[in-house]
């Protein structure tokens, strides 16, 4: 590096200053081994797969009976679905990654890591009532990389503060392309930032948003253990019929 190059002035560096690297220059005829070699060190980021399972019970005399709501093994099977599918979602915010040998088992147990987990830093904490100002302040740091579309997963009580300063810079996404998602846009002038209400954030969560960008996160699972509904698992001779979800 040659300091005072061409007008500039080789001025002295004191503890504190900034270095801005604004590029390189190579003179005419330059060997390619006159380039350096760097290369970015990827962070070596994983997560555990945890197993899932929802149990579904039914006597053989109550599935044989009729019933006002319509068959209960459906019902049952359809209500723990959507059990399984809100622990899912619970977990991608607030799992916390661990694997652990419990007191008298022979096998691990694993939990996954959620959003929060990994959230280390980007965090911005509003005293009181989140106003324009804060929540304009609050997205130079995610819309700084990557991305200039992301989305916000808010509390309902996030999402009606911000209906309230930002009814000119809102816009409703059709549902047909949102797969059926209510997804409100906010403009703003550092990108674009599609709202969604997740109402799994409430009591001592409902002060709680994060700003995501889909496109670095993955659904993974291990081969052939997506969820799935397996049946008849009850032992013969017994009068029950057991069904259950899993997944890991």
């Amino acid at each position: 590096m040659v300091r005072g190059w061409g007008t500039s002035t080789a001025a002295a560096i004191t503890a504190g200053d900034t270095l801005h690297i604004i590029g390189s220059a190579f003179k005419e005829g330059a060997l390619l081994s006159d380039v350096n070699v760097l290369s970015t060190q990827v962070s070596n980021l994983y997560n555990n797969t945890q197993i899932f399972r929802k149990r579904v019970e039914i006597t053989g005399t109550l599935e044989a009976s009729d019933l006002y709501g319509g068959n209960d093994r459906q019902y049952q099977r359809k209500k723990k679905g959507i059990e399984l599918m809100r622990d899912f979602e619970t977990n991608f915010w607030w799992g916390v990654r661990a694997e652990t040998l419990l007191s008298g088992a022979t096998h691990y147990t694993r939990t996954m890591a959620g959003v929060d987990y990994f959230v280390t830093t980007n965090s911005t904490t509003s005293i009181g009532t989140l106003t324009e100002t804060e929540f304009e302040t609050a997205l130079r740091g995610p819309f700084r990389y990557g991305n200039n579309q992301k989305y916000m997963f808010a509390s309902p009580l996030i999402i009606s503060v911000i209906s309230q300063w930002a009814q000119g810079k809102l816009e409703m996404v059709p549902k047909d392309k949102t797969y059926g998602i209510a997804i409100t846009q906010y403009t703003s002038p550092h990108g674009t930032l599609n709202l969604v209400k997740e109402n799994l954030f409430e009591t001592d969560t409902a002060g709680t948003a994060f700003i995501v960008e889909l496109g670095e996160l993955q659904y993974v699972y291990l081969n052939g253990r997506d969820v799935k509904l397996e049946t008849n698992l009850g032992t013969d001779g017994d009068d029950i019929s057991i069904d259950q979800y899993i997944c890991e």
